[in-house]
């Protein structure tokens, strides 16, 4: 139930960006929409960010592809797409809270995480990396507190 009111408060609270027709991606936005592009046509399966020998990008191409796949090739669906990754490391953030403090804390401070201002864009930023680096970090937190009262 937790889990799912958080996907929902993310969603929820980002759908005045998702809605207006000034849904734009930036420039680096555009590169891993393209890299997304091409793994979703099976021509490529980058690991970096194009003209980059680092940064790890391909999480974030598979999961722009995944979202061609469903809706078509365009700014929302890449967005949802990265909003999907994000809200998986939410979800692996929460579990790890819970771990710590219990459900019902970890739910609110959880949804302090959500509702900072500083996520409302970067929560859905194609950048090749970012995002990626926040779901692994919450979901390697959640491994080592699980492991730690086990």
């Amino acid at each position: 139930m937790y889990l799912s009111a958080l996907v929902a408060i993310s969603l929820v609270s980002r759908l005045p960006q998702l809605l207006s027709p000034n849904l734009l991606l930036d420039g680096d936005e555009c590169v891993l929409g393209l890299m997304a592009k091409h793994v979703a046509a099976g021509k490529e399966f980058p690991v970096f960010f194009y003209g980059q020998n680092y940064g790890l990008a391909s999480v974030e191409a598979a999961a722009g592809a995944l979202g061609f796949v469903i809706s078509g090739t365009g700014p929302l669906p890449l967005k949802l797409a990265m909003l999907g990754l994000w809200s998986a490391g939410i979800g692996f953030y929460f579990l790890a809270f819970s771990e710590l403090v219990g459900k019902r804390r970890s739910f609110w401070i959880t949804s302090a995480l959500v509702l900072m201002p500083a996520w409302a864009v970067w929560s859905m930023k194609a950048r090749g990396g970012y995002i990626t680096s926040f779901t692994t970090t919450g979901a390697l937190l959640y491994l080592l507190i699980r492991s730690e009262n086990m």
